[in-house]
């Protein structure tokens, strides 16, 4: 009897460390969108714009269950990439270790690890139509530990350590190249690049303690709304308090492009999807840095960099109504970043939280 008692007590202390913080980590969970009356997205996983896309049925048969995440990681004739953020159930603590699994697979060689990511903020972020994520920090699975499965998929395993207490979640491919780039490396012919993503787990190895789990997937539950704009804002999801963070975290926008020789903007619409994003009065700074291509002096080169940076910091404040007193602009001169010259000649954004 006594060691019976002993067992259940090992089973129990399991199962409480082997909490899964991610909600609907499987995709099995259907929403069904009010708007249009059909599956549209995972319960408690939201699109980055209204316009949801890739919650469909993939060639590719599923690992366990109907449902899995179906990515667009690469795309030749967009600059633009899917993502899909969730809140987790429980905010990460810093200094803690986690263990992440994840499922993959595409009908194309691969999947290749490069494609694939998971970007943890203090928020969600919506943008007005599709976009390109490149923060200078991700979780990445260069160095995962992968297991081949069956029907193409594969399981991909490994452990962080929390850096800061963020409690939102992003997963797509963050690869700071263009998509053009990433074709031409890996000599793709094909338009677009799918991944297929299924059994997403994030569990701490020393356990969690968090009473507001069922709270906050229940919420997350009760957001249907994923055509309208702005999605749930006037909805707020139930959060924990918890004691303030200090946040430091940057999204980089790197494709503000120029003419050869010239600090005049040729894709100021691309800017326009930012706005609500750039008015989030969450922002603590922003730092605009311009850079150019080769060609040229280098002194020549400096000043024209920076004139690049002033002429989109004079967009944001024009166009957005953005103070100017947070915004800090600065010129880096010659890049070789890029293979082509065009994507050299180009202005980085830092936004900081």
């Amino acid at each position: 009897m006594k060691q019976a008692l002993i067992f259940l007590t090992l089973l129990i202390f399991k199962n409480v460390d082997g909490q899964n913080i991610v909600p609907n980590g499987s995709f099995e969970d259907v929403n069904i969108c009010p708007e249009f009356h059909q599956p549209c997205s995972p319960s408690g996983w939201f699109y980055i714009n209204h316009l949801v896309r890739g919650y469909f049925k993939s060639g590719i048969k599923p690992i366990g269950g109907d449902k899995d995440l179906n990515l667009v990681v690469v795309d030749t004739a967009s600059s633009n990439r899917d993502y899909w953020q969730t809140m987790l159930l429980c905010p990460l603590e810093v200094g803690k270790n986690y263990k992440v699994s994840l499922k993959l697979a595409t009908d194309y060689i691969g999947p290749n690890l490069h494609d694939i990511g998971l970007y943890f903020t203090d928020s969600f972020l919506f943008f007005s139509k599709d976009s390109l994520i490149q923060p200078m920090y991700y979780l990445n699975f260069l160095d995962a530990r992968i297991k081949k499965l069956k029907n193409g998929w594969f399981e991909i395993q490994k452990e962080f350590t929390a850096t800061s207490a963020n409690q939102f979640l992003i997963i797509g491919n963050f690869s700071d190249k263009t998509n053009k780039q990433i074709a031409k490396e890996r000599q793709i012919n094909i338009k677009r690049l799918y991944l297929s993503v299924d059994d997403l787990t994030i569990i701490s190895t020393k356990g969690v303690s968090c009473p507001e789990m069922q709270k906050i997937k229940d919420s997350l539950y009760s957001i249907k709304e994923r055509h309208s704009k702005p999605q749930f804002h006037d909805s707020p999801v139930i959060k924990p308090e918890m004691p303030a963070q200090k946040k430091i975290d940057t999204i980089m926008i790197n494709n503000i492009e120029f003419d050869f020789d010239s600090y005049q903007i040729r894709n100021s619409n691309m800017l326009q999807y930012l706005r609500n994003y750039l008015l989030d009065t969450a922002i603590k700074k922003i730092i605009i840095t311009g850079f150019t291509d080769n060609t040229g002096s280098m002194q020549y080169n400096n000043s024209l960099s920076e004139k690049r940076a002033k002429a989109v910091a004079h967009f944001l404040v024009e166009a957005f109504g953005l103070k100017e007193s947070g915004i800090e602009v600065e010129g880096k001169g010659i890049s070789t970043k890029y293979a082509e010259a065009q994507q050299n000649r180009r202005v980085e954004i830092y936004i900081y939280h």
